[in-house]
């Protein structure tokens, strides 16, 4: 009988440490799947400020007459030259070396300009990248060229 008291006894005084135990480690669980849960919310938080910031640079990018470069050149008075053909936009840019290209894929100005007016300059940048215009300066002229 003293046996099983002291056995009682020893249960009863290791039971309160296994339990502090367990608490320790449940709050401690606690903490990472808080600072993870905290981590993924600020991830998704970013990812949303950044697709709405993409949304909104495209919508500007429709919305904003180009600006004339500095040292004058550039639209006068914002009035641009309707190019009848893609040859001839493309040499108004200075880039004929991408006349061949265009053609081949059936590509005509007035195409370029009705992207670029009813789906803006992100759209016509992205039409030139499949066109084979990998220049972003050379999308750029062409962009600046094709503008309202």
């Amino acid at each position: 009988e003293a046996a099983a008291l002291s056995a009682t006894a020893a249960t009863a005084t290791t039971a309160p440490k296994v339990s502090d135990d367990v608490a320790a480690l449940l709050a401690r669980e606690k903490a990472y799947s808080d600072s993870f849960k905290d981590e993924v919310e600020r991830m998704v938080r970013e990812s949303i400020a950044a697709e709405r910031r993409k949304q909104l640079d495209q919508e500007l990018d429709a919305r904003l007459p180009v600006q004339p470069a500095a040292g004058g050149h550039g639209r006068a008075a914002q009035e641009q030259e309707r190019h009848d053909s893609v040859g001839a936009l493309l040499q108004a840019a200075g880039l004929p070396q991408y006349v061949g290209a265009f053609e081949a894929e059936a590509m005509d100005a007035e195409t370029l300009y009705g992207v670029m007016e009813a789906q803006g300059r992100a759209a016509l940048e992205e039409v030139l990248k499949e066109l084979g215009v990998n220049s972003k300066g050379h999308r750029m002229k062409i962009a600046n060229l094709v503008a309202p």
